[in-house]
Parts: structure tokens; sequence; C-alpha cells
């Protein structure tokens, strides 16, 4: 659900079970806005990103993982400098305890020039210790 435009609140996600017709709060998270998520292997891992506002130009990604049946979730940083504003452009596991997500990456001091050309990073893998 969104909760307003370009800004950092509060967003919940849901799951649905078909068979019973029942909706569950999984998380609640500050953020700007929710973006890619992928289910793993086995079901029981969920990967999703979260994006964060932080100006006109600025636009960072946050990665999370998880675990659909302690309801716990983590995040992984997303490794960057201080000037970089990595995207996380999409998500999906590779096997059963790797996500790899694509990431774009901004630079904030060529933001404030005007210049806004993301810098394509590629792929990243993290496999998450709690596996």
């Amino acid at each position: 659900a969104s909760t307003g435009k370009a800004q950092n609140r509060p967003w919940i996600m849901m799951s649905y079970d078909l068979n019973s017709g029942k909706l569950k709060q999984l998380v609640s998270q500050s953020g700007g806005c929710c973006g890619d998520a992928a289910v793993s292997p086995s079901g029981r891992y969920l990967a999703y990103v979260m994006y964060n506002v932080c100006g006109v130009c600025c636009t960072t990604s946050r990665l999370f993982v998880l675990d659909l049946e302690t309801n716990t979730s983590a995040e992984h940083a997303v490794p960057s400098t201080a000037d970089e504003r990595p995207l996380v452009k999409a998500i999906r596991w590779s096997g059963r305890s790797t996500v790899e997500y694509d990431v774009e990456v901004h630079l904030e001091s060529e933001c404030a020039r005007g210049i806004t050309t993301p810098d394509a990073r590629g792929r990243s893998t993290l496999t998450p210790p709690e596996f």
C-alpha cells in the first residue's frame, strides 16, 4: 500500500492464504516504496527490496531476507562508497541459499551537477549467514 509519493513512510507487507482466505502481516518497514521480491526455492525465505528517498536525485536500496516461518527479517548491506547511491534493480534466488541481485549505482556528486547516468554494476551475490 502506498502511504505517500516519494516519502519515507511505513509500508506493510502482507501474505494471503488461498486456502483459508486470511491475510497475515509479514513486515512493516519505513521506506520510499517496496521493490522487487523473490521467494526462495524452499519457500521458506523471501528476499525483498525497500527503497529510501533522500532528496530530489537520491534514492537508495535496502535488501532484506525474511524467514517466513519465524517472521524475522534481516537487512543485508548493498556494498557502496559514501558517494554512491546503489539501486537494486532485480533480485532472484540462485540455488538454495544465494540471492543474486543487479545493481545500478548513481553518484551523489554527479547528481548535484545535474548528471544522472547510472553505472551498471552488474550482478552481485549474497549468501546470508543464517542459511
